[in-house]
């Protein structure tokens, strides 16, 4: 037996804050995802696949254009053709509440209802396949529905699809299908084939319980290959295989602030990295360390964007060859701390600590936590570290005014 696993799709994703990325760059960005689900449909005909598995968010949003509903339909016509199964759930982006689809899929496709549900499938080699999953009702499932797959029972194989993260116990983040990887295990399944978090991992070997991680990286923060598993069957067990998929990577360039006098060492530095680089195109976030050490006019010109302006235009034609677009410089900073006394640094730290916490941005979103892009920019590492740096900068001005008035 052999099947593709693949999640988070995110068809019609907006790529913010790469609009101003020349004509020909934003519309391949904008293809990406589309293009890497080709792929993968090549990779399922190429291989002979019995079937493909997409567990979670085909789309980015819960209203579709009829775009992306008429590409599928296509790549799903393609695997009709060639008979392969998908069977497929929607997620907290694309929940099923408000599928509005324009198009009928063609039966070679099953979509997983809100309930917990067992789809069969019988192999040309005679094996049977159980599979069980669930569609999303609503963008919050804060209940482990785990009690409702079934155990594994009269099948040579069984599969769960599960669009969620594992539970911790916190009823203020627990919104995605929470569940306890032990109750997992306990179903005795072959495979759990899981979406929802974006980074590929593995959670158990034997059996199986990945995240195959989304297909095309749509920020900075989604860095390195971006694909799906190829898994097949050897003897008893099911292995997965991965295989990247993406036409854009995200990568992140690290440079000491120490090693930069003047701009010309910036610019020297950027392009000894890129001629390094291999496919494929590559999206560039250039992250300087230690950025207290640059000068004043030299921080000041870099955060203005303008270098960067400059530079992508110089570069253009280079860079276009080479496969690579540096779409944004960031200056890190050891944290400013806004006093200067010991003990007023010691209430700065004990009050940061209890400020800048997810479940404090919760509270503060109120009603718009629901939405995804919000949440998505929540569970980035990076935002907390800019708010808090942000907020020490502006207590630490507003601590030299009052110092100076007095």
């Amino acid at each position: 037996m052999k099947f593709i696993h693949a999640a988070d799709l995110h068809l019609d994703s907006p790529f913010l804050g790469l609009a101003k990325a020349p004509t020909p760059l934003w519309n391949k960005i904008r293809q990406s995802t589309f293009q890497s689900f080709t792929k993968i449909v090549d990779l399922a005909i190429k291989e002979r696949v019995d079937f493909i598995l997409i567990s979670g968010d085909l789309f980015d949003r819960d209203v579709q254009s009829v775009k992306a509903q008429g590409f599928l339909l296509s790549e799903f016509s393609r695997l009709r053709d060639q008979r392969i199964s998908v069977i497929i759930s929607f997620g907290n982006h694309d929940y099923l509440a408000d599928q509005q689809l324009a198009v009928d899929y063609p039966d070679n496709v099953f979509v997983m209802p809100t309930t917990v549900t067992t789809h069969k499938l019988k192999l040309t080699t005679g094996e049977t396949v159980a599979i069980s999953g669930f569609s999303y009702p609503s963008r919050w499932v804060t209940t482990d529905p785990s009690a409702d797959f079934p155990t594994r029972e009269g099948t040579d194989w069984h599969i769960g699809m599960w669009h969620g993260e594992v539970a911790t116990k916190n009823q203020r983040t627990d919104h995605y299908a929470p569940f306890d990887l032990q109750k997992l295990l306990r179903k005795r399944y072959d495979y759990w084939a899981l979406g929802h978090i974006h980074q590929r991992q593995s959670l158990n070997t034997n059996p199986p319980i990945c995240y195959s991680g989304n297909i095309q990286g749509r920020d900075r923060s989604e860095t390195g290959q971006k694909g799906v598993f190829l898994v097949h069957s050897e003897g008893n067990r099911l292995i997965p295989e991965f295989h990247a998929t993406a036409l854009i990577e995200w990568k992140s360039l690290s440079i000491n602030a120490a090693e930069l006098g003047t701009l010309t060492d910036l610019d020297r530095t950027i392009d000894q990295w890129a001629a390094d680089q291999t496919a494929p195109f590559k999206l560039v976030t250039v992250q300087i360390a230690h950025g207290e050490q640059l000068s004043a006019s030299l921080k000041a010109t870099i955060d203005s964007g303008e270098w960067l302006e400059l530079f992508q235009e110089s570069h253009r034609s280079q860079f276009q060859r080479l496969g690579i677009w540096v779409s944004q410089i960031r200056i890190d900073e050891v944290p400013v701390s806004p006093t200067r006394t010991k003990m007023d640094q010691q209430f700065w730290q004990t009050a940061a600590e209890q400020v800048f916490t997810r479940d404090q941005l919760l509270t503060l979103s109120g009603p718009l936590s629901r939405e995804g892009f919000l949440m998505d920019w929540l569970n980035d590492p990076q935002t907390m570290v800019e708010i808090k740096r942000h907020a020490g900068r502006l207590l630490s001005h507003q601590t030299e005014d009052v110092q100076n008035e007095n």
